[in-house]
Formats: C-alpha cells, sequence, structure tokens
C-alpha cells in the first residue's frame, strides 16, 4: 500500500517527527521542575536543621543563664560571711598542712589564761588520710580541778579545731588542790579540692546544720601566730674585714 500511496508514507513519517520533538519540548520542562523541587526540599532540610540546632542551643544558654542567676542569688545573700574568708577563719579551723604549730599556741595560750600548768607536750607523727589528716597533742597539766575543767572547755572555742579525748585526773598531793591531768587533743588538716563543681551546675542553698557551723567558726578564737610561716631569709651583714 505504501508502494502505491508514496504520499501517505510521507504524512506519517512527518507525523512521528512532530510526536519526538513535542515529547522532548514537554520533558525539559518537567526536569527543571523537578530539579528546583528538589533543591528547594534541599534548602529547606538544611533551614530546618539549623533552625532546630539553634533552638537547642538557645534553650541551653537559658538554663545556664537562669544557673547562673540562682548562683549569683545565693552568693549575694552570704556577703556577710566573705568576712571568714578575709580573716582566714576557715582555712585557720581546718588548716592546708599539719595544724599542730597552732595548737600548742593555742594551748599555752589557753593554760596562762586559767592559771594550768604544763607539765609535758608531746606531739604525735601526723596521720596522713585521704581526705582530713590528723595529729595527737599530748598534754599533761597541772591545777586545780576547776581551772583545768575551765581550760578543757576553752580549748573548745579556738581554732584549728580540737577533739579533747583520754582525760585522766589525778591528786597531786593530798595537802593541796592541784590536781593532774592528762589529755589528748585531735587536731586536723586537709588539702583544697582539686575539682570544684562545673560552673553551670546548681548550688543549693545551705541547710540549718550547715550555717550553724558557719556560726561557729565564726565565733573561734584565731592562734595569734600568722598562718603562712615563711622561712626566716638570711640578713645581709656587712663584713667586719672588709671595710
Amino acid at each position: 500500500m505504501r508502494k502505491q500511496f508514496p504520499g501517505l508514507k510521507s504524512a506519517l513519517e512527518s507525523s512521528n517527527t512532530l510526536t519526538a520533538r513535542d515529547m522532548k519540548t514537554l520533558l525539559y520542562p518537567l526536569v527543571a521542575f523537578l530539579l528546583v523541587l528538589l533543591i528547594a526540599g534541599i534548602a529547606l532540610n538544611t533551614l530546618w536543621s539549623k533552625i532546630s540546632t539553634t533552638r537547642a542551643q538557645l534553650a541551653v544558654s537559658q538554663k545556664e543563664n537562669t544557673t547562673l542567676k540562682q548562683k549569683a542569688e545565693v552568693l549575694q545573700q552570704k556577703e556577710n560571711e566573705s568576712s571568714l574568708l578575709e580573716s582566714g577563719k576557715l582555712t585557720f579551723a581546718l588548716p592546708l598542712r599539719s595544724s599542730s604549730i597552732y595548737v600548742l599556741s593555742q594551748v599555752k595560750r589557753k593554760a596562762a589564761d586559767n592559771m594550768v600548768v604544763i607539765e609535758e607536750i608531746s606531739v604525735s607523727e601526723p596521720r596522713v588520710q585521704a581526705e582530713i589528716s590528723q595529729s595527737v597533742t599530748s598534754l599533761k597539766v597541772t591545777g586545780t580541778l576547776e581551772s583545768i575543767l575551765t581550760f578543757i572547755d576553752s580549748l573548745s572555742t579556738v581554732a584549728p579545731l580540737v577533739k579533747t579525748e583520754n582525760v585522766k585526773t589525778d591528786e597531786n598531793d593530798s595537802s593541796s588542790d592541784a590536781v593532774v591531768a592528762t589529755l589528748s587533743l585531735t587536731s586536723y588538716y586537709s588539702s583544697y579540692p582539686e575539682k570544684i563543681p562545673a560552673l553551670t551546675q546548681a548550688i543549693s542553698s545551705l541547710s540549718p546544720e550547715e550555717e550553724q557551723v558557719i556560726s561557729d567558726i565564726a565565733g573561734l578564737e584565731m592562734p595569734t601566730i600568722p598562718q603562712n610561716l615563711d622561712p626566716d631569709l638570711p640578713n645581709n651583714r656587712n663584713d667586719p674585714f672588709n671595710l
């Protein structure tokens, strides 16, 4: 039939060629539209991810800010306790190093105040432990029973903190009121904390018991010797032979 109608063959070929061109014409815009949708989806996904990250960071910052405000409020409420740090009472109550020398100073002062005579005094080797170390000062004193009891009671009001143990009394002479007493004083010392809470960690207000401890420390009597005992440096002396 195509041989008989050559014009029909030409018309069919022309129709097929136009259809292919139409498909290409429709395909290009469709592909471009899909690409635009893909790019827009990627951009929106990235933007949403950044928004989520920013919101999370903002929430963390707000939480840290709230914690810092709470810390500032607690510290402002404790302004009156800053004098404890300035006067060194806290570090005198629980010194950084062995507290024996301060205990000896306080014992001699309180013995003189209460008319008690120190017959013997000795200090044991410090017992170093992980958190709080301790040393023991042994005493033998003479005086009236009342003065000795007052002397022992006065040791509870001094810094460093001491614990009175093993108190024994014996009459010195039947013809006098003098009494001999032996006792042990345990004092403590500790190094400063090596780790402190994170800046963003919340702190709680002090309990009534902790408030009472601070009040007791504020009322302690400090030693008369300085807290930092630096070694004496050699003095520059003139050479008498080099005139």
